[in-house]
């Protein structure tokens, strides 16, 4: 497999990231998460299927290759112009939900890690009244402007993303597995078996190393590099308490709050209590 392809199926299965990060919203998660997590994954792969079969019965292998907007030339092929603009409303429109869908998951991540004192605080600030993550979602947009001024070729930002995306993953699994196997730890809400995370943490790894060793392109190794300096500077300023000590936030977090009717995600949780 190439490089692509190994990208391709990795991004065609990480929507159902999207769902833990959504799990506070969902109304009876334990019925509902382990529900929607195999649903999700059966219907992606069944269309995902069914779309490339039918690709490979319309066109050829190299026109496949060669074609730079593929759904106009399988639409070309099978009825002419005509279907060319329904095929590429429906791409429109399946992009959009995936937009949708990264809007409201992308902005939890930075907002679940400043509620556990990961991050400053006022990136866990909410929306007195919708529950929005309003600043950790402005952060995230924040990051995507960066990156789009660093550079503007989309394949290289989507192979940055992957290898940034696999490595946290990584990271992940093995707290899972620390988690799973230390004494204190608490009970889980959810219980998969032993083996389907194993599984995954072996393609990820295939993810992660197998594009490296083929391409023998350096700049794949910049996200390997992030996730340590990110790392580094977690353990200095967040664990040593550095940047608490340095800057004073709490102008900004009260201008936050003036400006976009925003509470801190205590007193946001107080409220519904009462």
């Amino acid at each position: 497999l190439s490089v692509a392809q190994y990208f391709a199926i990795f991004l065609s299965m990480l929507s159902f990231q999207g769902i833990p990060a959504g799990i506070k919203d969902i109304k009876n998660p334990r019925r509902t998460f382990p529900k929607a997590i195999i649903c999700g994954l059966v219907i992606v792969t069944i269309f995902y299927l069914l779309v490339n079969i039918a690709f490979l019965l319309v066109l050829s292998v190299e026109e496949i290759k060669t074609s730079t907007l593929l759904v106009p030339t399988f639409s070309s092929h099978l009825a002419g112009s005509s279907l060319s603009i329904p095929f590429s409303l429906l791409v429109f429109i399946s992009l959009f939900g995936s937009f949708l869908g990264a809007g409201f998951i992308n902005g939890r991540f930075c907002f679940a890690a400043s509620r556990e004192h990961h991050l400053p605080k006022f990136l866990s600030f909410l929306h007195r009244h919708s529950n929005t993550p309003v600043t950790a979602q402005m952060m995230h947009a924040v990051i995507t402007l960066l990156m789009l001024c660093v550079t503007t070729r989309i394949g290289l930002l989507l192979r940055l993303f992957v290898f940034v995306s696999v490595g946290f993953d990584i990271l992940v699994l093995c707290s899972f597995f620390m988690l799973r196997y230390r004494k204190l730890s608490p009970e889980p809400a959810f219980k998969t078996p032993l083996i389907i995370p194993i599984l995954y943490t072996l393609f990820l790894i295939s993810i992660l190393v197998i594009p490296i060793i083929q391409d023998h392109d350096i700049k794949l190794l910049i996200p390997l590099v992030f996730l340590v300096t990110i790392s580094f500077l977690y353990v200095l300023i967040i664990r040593k308490k550095l940047l608490s000590k340095v800057v004073d936030f709490s102008k900004l977090e009260r201008l936050l709050c003036n400006l976009f009717v925003l509470v801190p995600v205590e007193e946001h949780t107080d409220e519904h209590k009462q």
